[in-house]
């Protein structure tokens, strides 16, 4: 008696079984799509194409205004020189306190372009940095000290980049005075060859 209760279980179970089977075989699979060559290349253009660089586009800024080739250009690292100090060290006297003082202000020299993309400081009296080019505030930059951290911090910016002939200041906000405040201006210079690298 248990056999023929079993029997109609039995053959649900193998219907089931085979109506699975049967799904399966027949199902169609998805048509792929094939991609011409020429727009996979495109494709791939597209999503492995990179920004440029900050020295890229120093360079492209230069040879674009003085009609230069990339062979007549030089790129080399920011000099105290290159933004108006006559010393050769980025040490700056600061007389205001809880105030803007002054550090820099020139104008850059004619074939010569400017990246300014970090700041390297060990003191405790600078808190803020300004950066204007010809005459607008382009950034404001926090290089306030951390009690109880190690000196010096690098500080890394958003870079800056000045033309030939801009005008050029940077002002500090500082909360002490100081003879000399080491405050040392991380760059990048692309300038026609010959000017201060052959």
């Amino acid at each position: 008696m248990a056999k023929d209760k079993a029997t109609p279980y039995i053959v649900i179970g193998l219907l089931a079984a085979g109506g699975l089977a049967v799904y399966f075989l027949t199902r169609k699979t998805p048509e792929t799509q094939t991609v011409p060559i020429a727009e996979k290349l495109i494709e791939d253009t597209i999503v492995t194409k990179k920004e440029p660089t900050v020295q890229e586009r120093l360079k492209e800024m230069a040879m674009k205004q003085l009609n230069l080739s990339e062979s007549e250009l030089v790129v080399r690292s920011l000099r105290p020189e290159d933004v108006g100090l006559s010393a050769s060290a980025f040490s700056f006297p600061i007389t205001k306190v809880n105030a803007w003082n002054n550090i820099i202000s020139t104008n850059v020299a004619d074939n010569r372009f400017i990246a300014i993309v970090g700041l390297t400081y060990t003191g405790n009296v600078i808190t803020q940095v300004r950066v204007v080019a010809a005459g607008a505030t382009k950034e404001i930059w926090n290089v306030q000290a951390i009690p109880a951290m190690e000196t010096p911090r690098f500080v890394d910016l958003t870079p800056t980049a000045i033309q030939q002939n801009q005008r050029l200041d940077i002002d500090v906000y500082a909360t002490g005075t100081s003879a000399g405040e080491s405050l040392v201006i991380e760059g990048i210079v692309v300038e026609r060859k010959g000017l201060v690298v052959a």
